[in-house]
């Protein structure tokens, strides 16, 4: 950062304090990024969505790092606007609530003092890790899925913020179809993924999560493309490989008749459309118990990441599906799935009851009660 920078943020950081706040205006802030720009994704996106939508007395502004996806969004009828530009400025000085699903980045932090940070989280899963540092700006309000995923959250993160069980608003859409919405690039992906669900087809996501510091893992290793194809062919199914942000700018999975590499793009908006999920460590598998349908749990190097990640004291009670650590074993796994056998359904149930109090449509209405209340 050069000095001019520094002045001009040090100006706007002591402006941002004493400007006068609108209670009627939210801002929403995503951090979802891929090597082509921004992606509108998470419990940001949908919570924007509902207050569009449903509260039309309240305007609701998405902040973009992202200049084409901001004139996509105009476009489309919302409000949005580049963050660093004169409306973007305004609107963020402006507002407020400004709702994240992440940490606050120190650029859009400078705009935001005096407004209230509502925090929506981005997931919390089997990884021990996570949210483990002190906020730019402290939290007002932390919205989680349950008490027990509330209390998994650091100290340092939590200090200051109203706790608050509501569920996340990206899973709204689980219950009520009405609730999806599909960027160009995903709706071209969801057309295909219906026609072959008309034709009777499986869809079996594989979504591995990140190896930090690993530069040189690469999911093919474990998951030979052509070994799958092979096997989604003589099963008629359909693999979805969703590979982590991070790797997907660098690396992806070739693509058959049978394997289709996911774009970048909202995963939350495609499980009502998937019918196996087979995941490590990521948090998806949480949002996925909402839908009761199976999981497989690959780990093929869960010793080695355990001891250098860390994960939740007794992990394996909260991992309701069969733990793989072969490629041999999966393909056997997959195919007992199929064949309708599943041992995981209590188990899946128990876990779900854990980590969701609420399994309804409703989270973006309760969220937005609770801010309202709070006025």
């Amino acid at each position: 950062m050069n000095k001019l920078e520094k002045i001009i943020n040090k100006s706007t950081d002591a402006l941002s304090r004493f400007y006068p706040r609108q209670k009627d205006l939210f801002v929403f802030i995503g951090w979802h990024k891929s090597k082509d720009g921004e992606i509108f994704a998470d419990n940001a996106k949908h919570f924007f969505l509902y207050i569009h939508r449903e509260h039309p007395e309240i305007r609701s502004v998405w902040i973009s790092k992202d200049r084409a996806l901001a004139r996509r969004l105009r476009s489309e009828g919302f409000r949005s606007y580049y963050e660093k530009s004169i409306l973007g400025i305004w609107y963020s000085l402006r507002a407020g609530y400004v709702v994240i699903d992440a940490f606050l980045q120190k650029y859009n932090a400078f705009l935001s003092r005096g407004a209230k940070i509502t925090q929506l989280l981005h997931g919390k899963g089997l990884k021990k890790k996570g949210y483990a540092q002190v906020p730019i700006l402290k939290n007002d309000f932390i919205f989680g899925t349950s008490p027990f995923t509330n209390s998994l959250l650091p100290v340092e993160f939590t200090s200051g913020a109203q706790m608050c069980v509501a569920g996340y608003s990206r899973n709204d859409q689980f219950f009520d179809k009405t609730k999806l919405y599909f960027s160009p690039e995903e709706k071209k992906l969801v057309d295909i993924l219906e026609t072959h669900k008309r034709n009777g087809k499986k869809i079996i996501m594989y979504a591995p999560t990140f190896r930090r510091g690993n530069k040189d893992f690469n999911p093919e290793d474990h998951f030979n493309k052509n070994r799958v194809s092979s096997f989604a062919k003589e099963k008629d199914v359909i693999f979805l490989v969703s590979l982590h942000t991070k790797y997907r700018a660098r690396k992806a999975l070739s693509i058959s008749d049978t394997i289709i590499d996911m774009p970048e793009c909202d995963i939350n908006s495609l499980m009502p459309f998937i019918d196996i999920l087979i995941t490590d460590y990521s948090s998806s598998y949480v949002d996925f118990l909402l839908l009761d349908r199976p999981i497989i749990f690959y780990v093929y190097d869960i010793e080695s990441y355990h001891a250098k990640e860390g994960l939740i004291d007794d992990y394996e009670s909260h991992m309701p599906g069969a733990k793989i650590k072969s490629e041999d074993a999966l393909f056997i796994e997959i195919e007992r799935v199929l064949n309708k056998e599943d041992d995981w359904v209590e188990a899946r149930a128990s876990v779900r009851d854990l980590y969701h109090t609420h399994k309804d449509a409703n989270s973006s209405a309760r969220i937005f009660s609770i801010i309202n209340s709070n006025k």
